[in-house]
């Protein structure tokens, strides 16, 4: 699944310059987290739904939109 996401044209914003996936990046195979596990090593069946989710982070406590 990993060799997937690295064919995609945004790769370099999931990967860093070591081949692994960004700390804020977020993958879900078939609703499973596929961070920390080897999901990401795993091929993906022809039916697999895959997610990339990129997490939000920053901002000052207390200011809200």
């Amino acid at each position: 699944m990993g060799e997937a996401l690295r064919q995609l044209p945004v790769a370099s914003l999931l990967f860093d310059e070591a081949g692994e996936l960004r700390r804020l990046i977020n993958v879900f195979v078939d609703g499973a987290d596929a961070r920390g596990g080897r999901l990401l090593d795993e091929p993906l069946s022809a039916d697999s739904e895959v997610r990339v989710v990129g997490a939000v982070a920053g901002g000052e406590p207390g200011e809200w939109l």
